[in-house]
């Protein structure tokens, strides 16, 4: 029958038990369980309502759960009346016979199985649930008894330093905190039950050895009162108080709880009072000589500073509301949040820096249709429960769409700066060989711009409140849309056989490693920067091996980028069939056009000066480039003596010649027109740059 197989599992559980297999034993034991509770719940399926008062209170106890106040009281009244009726008809109880063996292994493994609780249709939620117990307490039904609650108060005690001692802090707080809310429902739902005798009633010896299974509770034989040294061996010290090496494990709501519990935390003025003192005692002891002392003085003196600091960011954030309040009222809590829901977010950034948040597992959305669902339903705690993930879910989404558009934001004006930069460029060659008036007003607004988005991004990455961006083409700006530099070579006349050298700029020298360790002590007002430009074409017939030179000074500013006006050189290079210029025609192919700068430090004396030059770096421009093209311009590097590295800084260079050294005919190709923005080759049109920055 199945009252035998449960029998027969139970007795095969005692058997693993003294066979040493306590995993076995649990196992088989549960599967008892779960028989004999079908078996009793069989019964009442079979009947479409309640009979007795074990079913009336059975079924007051679900109506709670569910919500339904005004039903379970009718259950309960109920079973009242069935309890009096039966009374005055039975005068004596008729206890039913019962197998010793499944008493025995029911009774003493429950309290194992089932974490020190013999009321097994009880959860940890359940027995937290203080005012649920206390009504069916005053309504005569059965609850928990106050042993039952001590032993499931040890048994997460013991949970939480197995966790400890494993490394496993998360888990060991979430023992910690069941355990004292244990201790505290306990405390309250007992405090005026001191005369209660039922835990003595469950007691009665019924001829039973229940020592067989008694070490599967408590293998030590350690008490399960208050002195069971569990926050001593967990803190290291009293439980009644928090210590400071306690803070590292803790976070604002587990501080929260331990305060809500009566623990007391220390003092942040007494700690930064303490570190005071060992600070003046450090500095006593090193007056002394007595360094060892000092320096453990001054070490401590650092830790507790750091301890007042962390206590006090703890206790800030439960100011601010950064850990839960466990007490609100659910009704009032969930009218203001929904009423909250309906206005925009103010400062998403903050509220996210404030609010740890989790994933969601569903929309804001989706929880709030749960969370009035719920409320609906009457079930307040999963209301409650449903709101608390609504608003987390609506901090994390607005925090991730502020993310996004400010990413937008940021790509959009670092795209506009890359623009900028590059204005500046082309209307600095535009400005020298095109037009002076049009290019320096359009470098100057370019300049300009290229700054506003710097900014702009740097407050976007801020906190910054960010603004739609909108173009305007009021503004004046115009940009060069050609992706070269075309117009350097037809603005040149082309029956000049000439080379032309042109240094406009040297930008970011003080980026340059050479100069970074001349920066590092003070500069004197007249150091220069001197660059000396060599072409390597021989001036006449008469010096084929010589090159031609230039040098041109500037002072040292603290920008590191200067401007040259006036470094444009020209050197003959004839063309033709002559022995002369077939020799210049071979040296192209292989000579360049260098630029050394360097950096002079010039120390003046009471009746002479002298100078220490450093060379910072050279600029190379091969001269190949004119047999085939007219011009070679760009920004150039600085380049160590092989060549190969870079040293920082740029050259902003221009070679160009009239016609290209490889083409045929005699060269007299007229001027190409050069009247500003008709210029042939120079693509410019209005550009809509970004209003408001």
């Amino acid at each position: 029958t199945a009252t035998g197989a449960t029998l027969e599992l139970k007795r095969r559980a005692l058997q693993a038990k003294n066979a040493g297999d306590l995993d076995e034993a649990r196992r088989l034991l549960t599967e008892a369980k779960n028989m004999q509770q079908q078996q009793q719940q069989a019964p009442s399926a079979a009947s479409s309502s309640p009979k007795s008062a074990t079913d009336f209170k059975k079924l007051a106890v679900q109506l709670k759960r569910k919500g339904d106040i005004g039903g379970a009281k009718e259950a309960l009244t109920k079973a009242r009346q069935l309890e009096r009726e039966q009374q005055a008809i039975i005068s004596q109880p008729i206890v039913a016979q019962e197998d010793p063996v499944n008493k025995a292994i029911d009774e003493a493994n429950l309290e194992e199985l089932t974490g020190g609780s013999k009321d097994i249709g009880f959860t940890d939620e359940d027995m937290l649930d203080v005012d649920t117990m206390a009504d069916m307490a005053s309504s005569g039904m059965d609850i928990p008894s106050e042993e039952t609650y001590k032993a499931r108060a040890l048994a997460c005690k013991k949970a939480a330093l197995q966790a400890k001692n494993q490394g496993d802090i998360t888990s060991a707080k979430q023992h910690l905190m069941k355990s004292r809310q244990l201790e505290a429902v306990t405390e309250k739902l007992f405090r005026s039950m001191n005369g209660d005798d039922s835990g003595a009633a469950m007691m009665e010896d019924d001829g039973e050895d229940y020592s067989l299974l008694d070490e599967l509770m408590n293998p030590t034989a350690g008490s399960q009162g208050d002195g069971d040294g569990f926050m001593e061996d967990f803190f290291g010290t009293s439980s009644n108080a928090v210590e400071l090496d306690d803070l590292d494990d803790l976070d604002p709501s587990m501080l929260q709880t331990m305060m809500d519990l009566g623990m007391s935390i220390p003092n942040v003025n007494e700690i930064l009072h303490s570190a005071k003192e060992k600070k003046a005692l450090a500095i006593a002891c090193k007056k002394d000589g007595n360094l060892v002392a000092a320096k453990a003085a001054l070490e401590e003196s650092k830790r507790l500073e750091g301890k007042a600091t962390q206590l006090s960011k703890l206790l800030r954030a439960i100011e601010t509301g950064a850990c839960e309040d466990q007490n609100l009222d659910p009704d009032a809590m969930f009218e203001a949040a929904l009423k909250a829901s309906e206005e925009p977010a103010a400062k998403p950034q903050a509220a996210a820096k404030k609010t740890i948040v989790k994933e969601p597992l569903k929309s804001s959305h989706e929880y709030k249709v749960d969370a009035v669902r719920l409320k609906q339903e009457n079930k307040m705690s999963e209301a409650v429960a449903a709101l608390r993930k609504y608003k987390e879910a609506l901090v994390a989404e607005t925090s991730a769409a502020d993310a996004e558009k400010r990413k937008e934001c940021i790509d959009a004006l670092q795209a506009e700066s890359k623009v900028a930069k590059e204005q500046v460029r082309l209307f600095k060659f535009y400005e020298h060989f095109v037009d002076g008036d049009i290019g320096g007003k359009q470098m100057a607004f370019w300049k300009q711009y290229e700054k506003s988005c710097t900014t702009a991004i740097n407050g976007v990455k801020g906190e910054q409140a960010i603004s739609t961006l909108s173009r305007s083409s009021d503004n004046g700006a115009i940009k060069i849309d050609a992706d070269d530099l075309s117009f350097i070579g037809e603005a040149c006349d082309a029956a000049d056989t000439r080379i032309e050298v042109t240094l406009l700029e040297a930008i970011d020298i003080n980026d340059n490693k050479h100069m970074k360790k001349i920066l590092e002590n003070p500069k004197k007002s007249n150091d220069m920067i001197r660059i000396v430009t060599t072409v390597q074409v021989p001036p006449s017939a008469d010096t084929p091996d010589d090159n031609v030179e230039f040098t041109c000074n500037t002072e040292v500013n603290e920008q590191g980028t200067y401007s040259f006006d006036d470094a444009s050189y020209h050197v003959e290079a004839v063309r033709g069939s002559s022995r002369f210029a077939k020799l210049v025609a071979r040296r192209l192919q292989r000579k360049r056009v260098t630029f050394d700068v360097y950096y002079v430090e010039i120390t003046k004396g009471f009746l002479s000066q002298s100078s220490k030059e450093t060379l910072l770096g050279t600029a190379v421009v091969e001269l190949k480039h004119l047999l085939s093209a007219r011009f070679v311009a760009g920004d150039f590097p600085l380049l160590d003596g092989t060549r190969r590295h870079e040293t920082g800084g740029l050259l902003r260079i221009s070679v160009r010649t009239g016609a290209p050294f490889g083409a045929e005919g005699d060269g007299d190709t007229p001027m190409t027109a050069t009247t500003g923005l008709s210029l042939t080759g120079v693509k410019i049109r209005p550009y809509p740059a970004y209003r408001g920055l």
